[in-house]
């Protein structure tokens, strides 16, 4: 759903409605503050699918207040995103191939993964504007649903191209110049083509 991960870690049952979350807090390490920008402090909303994970989340975790977080430390506290993404995220990125173990070798100061390659959750920002754009999503559309203050943050950032989309475009284009009623013949006579 395009959450940052303080944002998600931030989130209180009750901004939890049936088809959408509100997204009003971010947690930081000084702990909560206001959502990053303007245009964050939002709905985003939420697939059927998510919303069965919640419901069966909330049955298992749910207690008797709406203000507690969903997502919460053991002393009830929001997740730390840097501790989260050290003791979940990468060991589970490593043991499924997609990232690399750290060298032995490695010391303390020496320079940190590679962020090309890096599993995080700006990798899964990442992922998801770069995926929108299968959904036939327009750039205004994937910016609002990460909820940025302009689309070139989106398109500079977020935005990957997916090589067979653009092989997909050409050949469409093709195709549209060669079975085109006017075709390539009509465009030559426009003085389009020379």
């Amino acid at each position: 759903m395009g959450f940052r991960p303080g944002e998600l870690f931030a989130l209180p049952w009750d901004d939890i409605e049936t088809t959408r979350v509100r997204v009003d807090e971010s947690a930081s390490r000084w702990g909560m503050k206001e959502p990053k920008t303007d245009g964050s402090n939002a709905y985003v909303p939420m697939p059927d699918s998510v919303r069965t994970a919640v419901e069966l989340w909330r049955g298992a975790h749910f207690t008797a207040s709406p203000a507690l977080l969903v997502f919460p430390t053991f002393t009830g506290r929001p997740i730390s995103p840097h501790n989260h993404t050290r003791d979940v995220i990468v060991p589970a990125a490593i043991k499924a191939g997609i990232m690399s173990k750290p060298s032995v070798e490695r010391r303390k100061g020496d320079p940190k993964r590679d962020k090309a390659t890096a599993v995080n959750f700006q990798a899964f920002r990442r992922t998801f504007a770069t995926w929108m754009q299968k959904t036939s999503a327009t750039v205004k559309d994937v910016q609002s649903a990460m909820r940025h203050s302009s689309p070139d943050q989106t398109l500079k950032v977020y935005m990957r191209e997916i090589p067979a989309g653009v092989r997909l475009a050409v050949e469409e284009l093709d195709r549209m110049f060669n079975e085109a009623p006017c075709g390539l013949e009509q465009a030559k006579a426009e003085g389009g083509i020379q």
